[in-house]
């Protein structure tokens, strides 16, 4: 139960870290990705992206990297957070900001891991609530 609580306080950096990059750094920035209807966002960004990302760069990049250098965390977190943020390529803003992300997802995938047998889980949660977060309030706003 511990790591959901962990999961949401994740989440809520996140949120914060974001608001800070929306509203103070850069709030002129409208880079990222378009969609035609309000379900293709939500079964692409909230569904599909979060599963297939948190697949890929925490669960994959950070176990390959763990696998050969056993002890090397930051080196596989930030490994991970790099490719999670050049995966968003709509802007340099776009892509520092899914960065810090990502480096928040996979310090969660580390913790999870050492936690609980399905890390992949809370990861994937705190990255479909945070796309739907921004869904809602692109299409709402």
């Amino acid at each position: 139960m511990k790591i959901y609580i962990l999961t949401f306080f994740i989440l809520f950096i996140d949120i914060l870290i974001t608001l800070l990059f929306s509203l103070v750094l850069f709030p002129n920035h409208t880079a990222g990705p378009k969609f035609n209807t309000p379900l293709e966002a939500f079964i692409l960004a909230v569904i599909i992206a979060p599963i297939f990302e948190t697949f890929f760069f925490q669960n994959w990049v950070i176990n390959s990297v763990l696998n050969k250098f056993p002890k090397a965390f930051l080196i596989a977190t930030l490994t991970s957070s790099l490719l999670f943020g050049l995966s968003h390529w709509y802007s340099i803003e776009y892509i520092l900001i899914t960065f810090i992300s990502g480096f928040l997802y996979g310090t969660l995938y580390l913790v999870a891991f050492k936690k609980i047998s399905y890390p992949f889980l809370p990861v994937a949660i705190a990255h479909s609530i945070f796309n739907f977060i921004g869904l809602c309030i692109d299409f709402f706003s």
